[in-house]
Parts: C-alpha cells; sequence; structure tokens
C-alpha cells in the first residue's frame, strides 16, 4: 500500500449516516482543520528558517497546532456544533494575538482574517457573515490605534522566507475554502439531477396507469384505510390522481 493510501483516510471527513446537515457542517470544518495543520506546519518551518519571528509567535503557532488536534478527535466525536463554535471564536483569537505578537497589521496574518470571514459565513450563514466582519473590522481597528499608540512590539518589516512561508496557508486555506465549496455545489446539483429524472420517472408511470384507468370497463373506487370512498372517478373524472 502506497504512504498516501495510509494518510488520506487520517484526513476523512466524519460521516453521520440521517443528518445530512451535521455531515456537510462536519465536511466543512475537517477540511478547514486538515489544511490549516499542514499549512501551520509549514508557517512553523518558515519561522525556524528565517528566524525573524518573534518567539511568542512560535508559541502562538505551536498551541494552535494543538488546538487543530484536539478540534479533529471532537469532530470525529460528534460534537460538530461545539467544534463550530470554539474553533471559529479561537481562530479569531490566535489571528489577532499573533498580530499584536508581530506588532503590526502588515502581514499575511491580517489578511487571513478575510478567510475567517468566509469560514464563519460558511458555518452561520448571515448572522456569522455580519458577526465575523464587524469583528474583524473592529480588531483591525483596534491594532492600527495600538499601533499608532506605541503600544506593540517593535515590527520587523525585513521580507524573507518567514513572510512567503506565510502567505503560503493564506492561500492554501482560501483555495481549501473555495474547493469544498464546489465540491458541495457539485453534489447538491447532481442530486437535483437525480430528483428530477425520478420525478420525470414517476410522471410516466403515472400517466400509464391513467391510461389504465380511463380504458378499464370495471369500476374502480379509491378508499382509505378507514374504507371511507374519497374518489370514485366514474363520478369525479380524473380528480384521484390529485389527492
Amino acid at each position: 500500500m502506497r504512504v498516501i493510501d495510509k494518510i488520506m483516510p487520517w484526513f476523512a471527513a466524519p460521516v453521520f449516516e440521517g443528518d445530512e446537515e451535521k455531515t456537510r457542517t462536519a465536511g466543512l470544518l475537517n477540511q478547514a482543520v486538515s489544511t490549516s495543520l499542514i499549512l501551520t506546519v509549514l508557517v512553523f518551518i518558515g519561522s525556524l528558517i528565517g528566524n525573524n519571528l518573534p518567539a511568542s509567535a512560535k508559541i502562538i503557532a505551536g498551541t494552535w497546532f494543538f488546538v487543530l488536534l484536539l478540534s479533529r478527535v471532537l469532530l470525529h466525536s460528534g460534537k460538530v456544533n461545539f467544534v463550530a463554535s470554539i474553533l471559529t471564536l479561537l481562530f479569531f483569537v490566535f489571528i489577532t494575538a499573533a498580530n499584536i505578537s508581530l506588532g503590526t497589521i502588515r502581514t499575511p496574518t491580517a489578511a487571513i482574517c478575510t478567510f475567517w470571514v468566509v469560514l464563519v459565513g460558511m458555518l452561520f450563514k448571515l448572522p456569522g457573515i455580519v458577526f465575523a466582519t464587524i469583528s474583524s473590522s473592529i480588531a483591525i481597528l483596534g491594532l492600527i490605534v495600538a499601533e499608532n499608540a506605541g503600544l506593540l512590539p517593535t515590527p520587523d518589516y525585513s521580507v524573507g522566507i518567514t513572510q512567503w512561508m506565510n502567505f503560503t496557508p493564506l492561500f492554501g486555506l482560501t483555495a481549501s475554502a473555495v474547493y469544498y465549496s464546489n465540491k458541495v455545489l457539485f453534489q447538491t446539483l447532481t442530486l437535483a439531477d437525480e430528483e428530477i429524472a425520478r420525478r420525470q420517472q414517476v410522471e410516466v408511470e403515472l400517466r400509464k396507469l391513467t391510461r389504465v384507468v380511463e380504458q378499464s370497463p370495471a369500476s374502480i373506487v379509491l378508499t382509505n384505510l378507514a374504507g371511507t370512498i374519497e374518489c370514485q372517478p366514474g363520478r369525479a373524472g380524473n380528480a384521484w390522481l390529485h389527492g
């Protein structure tokens, strides 16, 4: 068995039979968590190579990695709504904390707020979009005021491997969200096509049954389970078809 065949099942999303909405939410969270795990490792490696990332930022990245691991465990145990609420909240906290430790919003970390808004919107619909947008705006405004007031650490504006490794997660997270959205959309369209085909088949069968009833010389009466006559084609025409 190839190594990839052994690794991929670990990244598989949990499936909850009979609960399509829960399965879809779990799939989105699993996609975000799995991608974030990989990209957090890249950020940490980039910080070691570049060696110009504050120690506090490295601690935040390491803590976030373990939060993601715990989220996967809780997700597969069925605590989907809990993971959705806690993970999105902690994501925002860690992004803000990382920007504070870097001393400026002029970093790739601040741009990840955009992905956070998309993720919260996909999980919590319009209320999530409104909450995430307002929260991100207030957080960035607070960081701007703090930076201008000299309350943040002195930022390092040098550009190097660390910045490149930090931009990569932003691209990866955005690509992950687009991939999952397209996947869900394709599945929805496929189900819609199958439902249309099923309804068309039912209509064909109904037309056949209609012709049989209309051409039958026998008297046909439709009753409910209690034996009460609901329709008698001889007197009510084709009304029985619409019951």
